[in-house]
């Protein structure tokens, strides 16, 4: 265990130690008093008893990609996980025992050569810790569900985000079957005048693909190309290779013309998904997103289409992905508790401080003018400093606010975040 303490170190040398593994390049202007290096639950366990010797509140940093930086908290003991990785498998029960900072891409690693997968992130270099607490939209959610429905835990630990009021030491996860010859995509790039056609396009799709087919439209600025486009992509794992093939020359028959380019049913890997990923999610960058459920029956493409076609700047995008059938189903023994048939985010990714503002009032100010649209929206890409949302159901709320209470009742972990969110 190492502890570094503000007053006794060199300004600059804290702020390196105290921003390790931090993803965004605009963090808060919150410095905590204390950085605990952990490496063992002892470790975990000085770390609690200093914040309580010294009454002051308790950060946790699984990963360091929350994009609001979480585990800033003003003068607070962060505990930062992200030395101690461990990962366990029990091959016959399927099953995993991870510590919080194990990355997605390092648990699939390991587990995909036995014949397994975990719907984690689809960003490689995200912290299993604030995933799976914040409920975990990762691979093909719409139809695997939600990450942390695989995971062994109590209700709140499910969906809580930093409300949750303790500290996950180890996630015990149940994997799923994974045949990587069965996994092949299709990807599709429109010019942005192709906004609706190809959105009525993945619509139509959408039902007939079945639960392990994930569909995205993402809007962005190709390196190569001054204007706005659309990727439309298809991800399928099938048990064979005969049978994803099927699944994918069904859309293919049916996509609108007019695309840039195309590269249908074609095999797969999680190794090249999370290449993919890394290159477009960097760190470093400054970064500001936010999200929402829209409503079931009502016209989301041009509900959307603003945020679509008026990026701030090169680097961002925005996504969307139907979460059905997941979406019909019930939402049971989670704190996570608002779902809809229609997924959107939006990724403000910019360079310069002077931008900050204009961006970030892009994420932010399209989906508060669009919130009468929205049923709710997930806290695990929101910014609740900066807009209030509605994260969980009334009764979701005050049964987490119940759990707090009686946990934590001096809201020592993540206060001022709990009070961002309406529970405290």
């Amino acid at each position: 265990m190492s502890i570094t303490r503000r007053n006794d170190t060199d300004e600059d040398r804290f702020a390196q130690i105290s921003l390790k593994g931090v993803f965004n390049g605009r963090v808060p202007p919150r410095v905590p008093r204390a950085v605990v290096r952990v490496s063992s639950l002892d470790d975990v366990l000085a770390g609690v008893a200093l914040a309580i010797r010294e009454q002051c509140g308790l950060a946790v940093r699984s990963g360091g990609h929350s994009l609001p930086v979480w585990s800033l908290q003003e003068d607070s003991v962060l505990l930062d996980l992200g030395g101690w990785k461990k990962v366990d498998i029990d091959l016959p029960e399927g099953r995993a025992m991870v510590t919080p900072a194990v990355t997605s891409k390092e648990l699939n690693d390991a587990l995909a050569p036995r014949g397994l997968v975990s719907p984690g992130a689809h960003c490689p270099h995200v912290g299993l810790g604030g995933f799976l607490l914040q409920g975990g939209m990762g691979w093909n959610a719409q139809g695997w569900g939600w990450g942390s429905e695989a995971v062994q835990a109590v209700q709140a630990a499910r969906g809580a985000g930093p409300a949750f009021p303790a500290i996950v030491i180890c996630f015990q996860l149940q994997a799923r079957p994974y045949t990587p010859q069965g996994v092949f995509s299709s990807t599709y790039i429109y010019p942005w005048q192709c906004y609706r056609p190809v959105f009525e396009w993945a619509l139509s799709v959408s039902p007939m693909v079945g639960p392990d087919t994930e569909i995205k439209i993402l809007s962005y600025y190709p390196y190569d190309r001054k204007e706005i486009c659309l990727l439309a992509q298809f991800i399928t794992t099938q048990e064979t290779a005969e049978h994803a093939q099927g699944v994918l020359r069904e859309i293919h028959n049916t996509r609108p013309p007019g695309f840039l380019s195309q590269s249908p049913v074609q095999p797969e890997s999680l190794e090249n998904l999370y290449a993919i990923q890394a290159r477009i999610c960097s760190p470093g960058y400054r970064y500001c997103s936010d999200n929402g459920f829209l409503k079931n029956g009502i016209d989301i493409i041009s509900v959307l289409e603003k945020a679509f076609l008026t990026l701030p700047h090169r680097r961002s995008a925005a996504f969307w992905t139907p979460m059905a059938p997941r979406s019909r189903e019930p939402l049971t023994d989670m704190a996570l508790s608002i779902q809809s048939d229609n997924y959107f985010a939006l990724y403000a990714v910019w360079e310069a401080e002077q931008d900050d503002d204009r961006c970030t009032q892009w994420a932010h100010g399209f989906v508060q003018s669009i919130s009468r649209h929205c049923v709710g929206s997930y806290i695990g890409e929101a910014d609740p400093e900066r807009r209030r949302g509605r994260f969980w159901t009334d009764e979701s709320l005050h049964q987490l606010a119940a759990v707090r209470r009686r946990w934590d009742p001096q809201g020592r972990l993540s206060s001022s975040a709990a009070c961002d969110l309406g529970l405290d």
